[in-house]
């Protein structure tokens, strides 16, 4: 939180310790921490017991695309009786076929905007197209992530507001706020309870 750390947005492995908002004064850490931590070495203990020996099939395994998280959205392991009755993975889209959101024609008299969004997990490109109507506007996001419409897109002078709403890998609102200085674009994103990350890009038309 901006009120309470300086410079907020940076990741500072020495930043000094500062009580913790979320539950008021004092030093307080969540006991949920301790209690996932000895559930999760329990669980893997009677797992590797149960079968101690197992095998990844990283060719059935696939990532999750988000840009929030880096994950699998599955990724099959077997035990040897099992691994010998199991199928073949299917063979992956081609990656024209994973591209097939971008082909989606634009809304009808559209700003066409490619945006960066400096994300945790890294930069991640955005196509957004924007239909202004007097104080608000309409339109879409296509990102990796696939085809998201505009909500509450809102104008204040030279300065967009809006809404996407993202599914994967958990549901999350994501709250743009950007100011457009001729064919640039700048500002920040509220990636939920991840915190704020910067965007900016150009008009392309």
């Amino acid at each position: 939180d901006e009120r309470k750390f300086p410079d907020a947005e940076k990741f500072d492995i020495n930043r000094k310790r500062q009580p913790h908002l979320t539950f008021g004064y004092g030093y307080h850490n969540c006991l949920g921490n301790a209690l996932a931590r000895v559930e999760g070495r329990i669980a893997l203990d009677e797992i590797l017991n149960r079968f101690p020996e197992w095998e990844v099939d990283a060719a059935a395994g696939h990532l999750s695309t988000t840009s929030t998280v880096r994950g699998w959205e599955t990724l099959p392991a077997y035990t040897p009786k099992a691994a010998k009755t199991r199928k073949p993975a299917a063979p992956k889209a081609p990656a024209a076929t994973a591209a097939s959101p971008a082909v989606v024609p634009a809304p009808a008299g559209a700003e066409h905007w490619k945006l960066i969004l400096h994300s945790p997990v890294g930069p991640q490109e955005m196509t957004v197209y924007v239909v202004r109507n007097g104080d608000a506007f309409t339109g879409r996001i296509d990102s990796p992530m696939g085809s998201e419409e505009i909500k509450n897109g809102k104008i204040d002078g030279n300065t967009l507001s809006w809404v996407m709403s993202v599914t994967k890998p958990m549901p999350i609102k994501v709250t743009f706020e950007a100011e457009v200085q001729g064919q640039t674009i700048s500002g920040t994103a509220k990636l939920g309870f991840f915190g704020k990350s910067k965007i900016e890009g150009q008009r392309v038309a």
